[in-house]
């Protein structure tokens, strides 16, 4: 989402738009987006500075971390930013946590697509109480029990010692 300073009013002004993944960063295969990126932003003019506040909200599709089965995961972001004008000779890019730098016109791309990333999950559960896969045949322990007797294989070095 691109938003030209000039065309801003001072005040508050609310935009939104529908992205595609690529626009934001996104390799392709990189996240599997299940539906289109929305960004509803309100935007405040304070002179040459530009303030931003929006809600990024999509569906994405993530591999269980236990049983690797795959589910859909919903993400609903809030986000704020402040723009202010890069000075000559100034890199536009991020100044310094949530300041970024622009010139004419402000880009919500890259902080939207980093957003994003940072909310994603580490360790994606399909639900809170997944079983897993079983160590020993590889089965699905949510779908049903596949008998393996449970072995312990953690290293006790004093579990035959007496007191």
């Amino acid at each position: 989402m691109i938003i030209s300073v000039g065309g801003l009013h001072q005040g508050r002004t609310s935009v939104a738009s529908d992205e595609r993944p690529d626009e934001l960063g996104f390799e392709k295969g990189e996240i599997e987006f299940l539906e289109p990126i929305h960004v509803a932003a309100d935007v405040t003019r304070m002179g040459f500075d530009v303030y931003v506040d929006c809600t990024v909200t999509t569906s994405v599709e993530l591999a269980c971390s236990r049983c690797l089965e795959t589910f859909e995961h919903d993400l609903k972001i809030r986000s704020k930013m402040l723009f202010v004008p890069a000075r000559q000779g100034q890199k536009s890019n991020t100044a310094q946590e949530g300041v970024y730098l622009y010139r004419e016109h402000v880009d919500l791309a890259a902080p939207i697509g980093e957003a994003i990333r940072e909310e994603l999950p580490m360790k994606p559960l399909c639900k809170a109480y997944c079983l897993g896969l079983c160590p020993n045949c590889g089965k699905n322990r949510n779908e049903s029990d596949c008998g393996c007797e449970e072995k312990d294989g953690s290293y006790h070095p004093f579990k035959d010692m007496s007191l």
